[in-house]
């Protein structure tokens, strides 16, 4: 260790925490805006040596260690290297894996955990913009957020608070504005506010809900609710129409006036019902949702709609835990307007030839039955389904995965799942010579048009395959990775709706560091090639070509200099250059008080020529950069800069950019326990 005090966090797993037996995720921060060094970190889980796959960012480290960990006390230990600091730095601690015995719970009742931490900051940005093409960009004149996170432990209680608030929020728009907070056990969550709950990939998957979550757990056991608003209310408004604007519109109300619509409150309810064993190595679940629009919310709009969820997924984790099994199956009932009221039996029986054994009108607080209600005949139409194998040892991570969502199959609270499509998967990574030399393969495959009611039917296949090679920070690191991508109609009604494409695209980084005393060099070079060829429109076809090359240089612990170029080229199908564009940026940072007080200034130029302009259009940068840590953990960044735009084509589109920015943040942590050295 070196004499002078080195201060951390351990951010996971906590000393003397619990934690499963499977996917171990471990992370320490450095305090004092202290780096580590790539390249150089030694880990070591229970005397034994292991080499996962480590991720830096400046002053945090973290990794995932996905072997099965023994159950009881474990140790972890780890050695890494510190910009500025000679020698190598050391972290031990322990935790327990699934539960506490009788000896070490003891032992936590007499380290009960008082803590307060996490992040606060405020920002703030101008906008100058003249010249007449200043219309252009849109953006505001200002921006300021304020965000807050973070998590009061009070022994085995956990308060977090969340928080984000702009000047950008907009009355007219859904929220951009977040915050949350709630209390956390091991066997009990409840949470108010903006949530992201996620109970599978078909039912509910992270989509945002204002409301309430309350989530109980006794051993692999469970009940999850969910209650809030999807969309909150934004009104619509009435516009005149007049024939000179030549089409009618869908949504005229008469014969001069149309809607505008605006979004109705969106309420959702959902529930997850699980359960499992206590070593969580089998789980299944039961779940269901309803989602309705509320018309009274606003006074303008259009199509209000009804939405029924409902399934079930299974979880297996086998071999040792090696193996994960998960699947689900979920069905779906969807009325896509509401206004329209509520159908009787006699009129769904002579109109759809449907047969119900109830009255509609008794359940409509259920569900809404009508006109635009699909299904309208049972049929796998409205069902999909899943089944996903993942497999992962030391040594290789292997995923396939196949789904089927059914063309009537709709989740008002997942609104970017593909429905009508077929989707198959497979990935395999492997980690040969302790990780030194890592190689993937993937093949994907989609299907849409299972219903046939489509112009065309397009299968599309996607070929991959990956190579990294990483000896050790004496040898360069190398990345190569080729993929294809095939589209294919394999059904048209008419011959404008067919379809017979391909992209191939390849990629390759090269990144060398060199160490010579005070002195650390780094070359990187990229290139980039996307090649499009469309048999049946040939004029769309075209390919691009990227290249970067950059190098930078670190003179002593407290100057850095970078260079970089790049240039992107665009051809036609008959090699006609459509566009050049070449980009040159230099930056350099100094530490004026090393750790304390940093400069950085940067400049760039990026010239772009097409074979419709006779002049290049030109964007130039000049940007500044102050960063002045005041006292430990509060932090002050200020950025100003001017970017012009030259449009030597069209000069109407000229503009003057400048920015001045300002952030103050605070980063801070206090606890009984002590987490330096």
């Amino acid at each position: 260790m070196n004499a002078q005090e080195l201060r951390y966090q351990i951010l996971a797993p906590e000393p003397e925490g619990v934690v499963p037996a499977e996917n171990l995720f471990v992370s320490i921060m450095l305090d004092d805006q202290r780096t580590f060094v790539p390249g150089k970190v030694r880990i070591f889980l229970n005397k034994k040596p292991i080499y996962p796959e480590i991720k830096i960012q400046q002053h945090t480290l973290s990794f995932i260690h996905y072997e099965l960990l023994r159950n009881g006390r474990n140790y972890l230990r780890i050695f890494f290297k510190v910009q500025g600091l000679s020698g190598w730095q050391e972290v031990e601690w322990h935790f327990f894996v699934n539960e506490r015995t009788p000896e070490n719970a003891k032992e936590g009742q007499r380290n009960k955990e008082y803590s307060f931490g996490g992040t606060i900051s405020f920002d703030n940005r101008e906008q100058f913009l003249t010249g007449p093409g200043a219309a252009l960009r849109q953006e505001p004149p200002f921006t300021r957020t304020l965000t807050a996170n973070t998590r009061l432990v009070l022994d085995r209680v956990t308060i977090p608070f969340q928080m984000f608030a702009t000047s950008d929020n907009r009355p007219f728009l859904q929220s951009r504005n977040f915050f949350q907070t709630g209390l956390q056990t091991s066997w009990f969550e409840a949470l108010v506010g903006d949530l992201n709950p996620a109970f599978d990939r078909l039912v509910l998957s992270g989509v945002r809900i204002t409301g309430f979550s309350t989530h109980v757990k006794v051993g692999g056991s469970g009940l999850h609710i969910v209650h809030g608003q999807l969309n909150r209310p934004v009104e619509g408004r009435l516009e005149r129409w007049d024939e000179k604007f030549g089409t009618i519109p869908q949504n005229m109300i008469n014969d001069s006036q149309l809607v505008v619509p605006g979004t109705y409150q969106r309420n959702l309810t959902a529930v997850r019902m699980y359960v499992g064993n206590k070593k969580k190595t089998w789980m299944l679940a039961l779940q269901g949702l309803k989602a309705k629009d509320d018309t009274s919310s606003i006074q303008y709009g259009l199509a209000p709609k009804d939405n029924l969820v409902g399934g079930a997924e299974f979880q297996a984790r086998l071999f040792r835990r090696r193996v994960l099994l998960q699947s689900g199956i979920s069905l779906s009932a969807i009325t896509n307007d509401i206004s329209l009221g509520v159908l009787s039996n006699q009129e769904l029986d002579t109109n759809y030839n449907v047969k119900l054994p109830f009255d509609p009108s008794a359940f409509q607080r259920i569900f809404v039955i009508n006109s635009s209600t699909k299904p309208t005949q049972i049929s796998t139409d409205f069902v999909s389904y899943f089944i996903n194998i993942n497999w992962s040892t030391s040594w290789h991570q292997m995923t396939a995965d196949y789904s089927r969502i059914g063309p009537q199959y709709f989740s008002l609270s997942n609104p970017f799942l593909r429905n009508n499509t077929d989707n198959l998967l497979f990935q395999e990574r492997l980690f040969l010579f302790k990780k030194k030399l890592t190689i993937t393969g993937i093949y994907q495959a989609y299907t849409n048009n299972l219903n046939n009611a489509l112009l065309s039917t397009l299968k599309t296949e996607n070929y991959g395959a990956g190579v990294q090679v990483n000896i050790s920070a004496k040898y360069p690191t190398i990345f190569f990775q080729y993929n294809r991508q095939s589209r294919l109609s394999t059904r048209s009604v008419i011959p404008g709706a067919e379809v017979d494409d391909y992209l191939t695209m390849f990629n390759g980084i090269i990144s060398y560091n060199v160490q010579r005393g005070r002195w650390n060099t780094t070359f990187r070079l990229s290139g980039f090639l996307n090649e499009r060829t469309d048999r049946i429109r040939p004029g769309s076809s075209n390919t691009f070509y990227n290249v970067m090359i950059g190098l930078g240089e670190r003179f002593g612990s407290r100057t850095y200099l970078s260079l970089d170029f790049g240039k992107t080229l665009l051809y036609s199908n008959v090699q006609e250059k459509l566009s050049d564009v070449n980009a040159f940026n230099v930056n350099l940072l100094y530490d004026l008080i090393e750790n304390k007080l940093q400069v950085s200034a940067s400049a760039g130029n990026n010239r772009s020529l097409s074979s419709a302009w006779n002049l290049p259009q030109i964007r130039n940068s000049f940007i500044m950069r102050v960063r002045y840590v005041v006292v430990k953990g509060l932090t002050i960044d200020l950025e100003g800069g001017w970017q012009p735009f030259e449009d030597r084509n069209t000069p109407i589109n000229n503009y003057q950019d400048g920015y001045a920015y300002a952030r103050v943040s605070y980063d801070f942590f206090v606890s009984n326990r002590s987490l330096a050295r």
